[in-house]
């Protein structure tokens, strides 16, 4: 692998940095907010299900990636900060968001 190439199995080597996220997510679309020493996000997903949109445009109800209660995963900064999050049905829902780095 290239210098700047890291294994999946690399991640359970990231530690929290910056303090924890929590945004609420209605009819408006929402984005993570940037921490300086971070290298990835660990978000997961409560109350209503979300679209979340990594172009850096804004989700609609019925464009972007499905993220129902109880999604997780972990985005690199860059793909992080382009992130965006709408409600997908009527309830609101709530990303939840830890910066992390190497």
């Amino acid at each position: 692998m290239g210098m700047n190439v890291r294994n999946v199995t690399d991640l359970g080597n990231l530690t929290p940095v910056g303090a924890h996220e929590s945004i609420a997510v209605s009819a408006a679309a929402k984005a993570i907010t940037e921490v300086e020493k971070a290298t990835h996000y660990t978000y997961t997903v409560s109350g209503g299900p979300l679209r979340m949109r990594l172009d850096g445009d804004d989700p609609t109800t019925d464009i972007g990636l499905y993220l129902g209660v109880g999604a997780a995963g972990t985005l690199s900064k860059a793909a992080a900060l382009q992130a965006r999050f709408i409600k997908q049905a009527a309830t609101d829902g709530q990303v939840d968001v830890q910066a992390m780095a190497y």
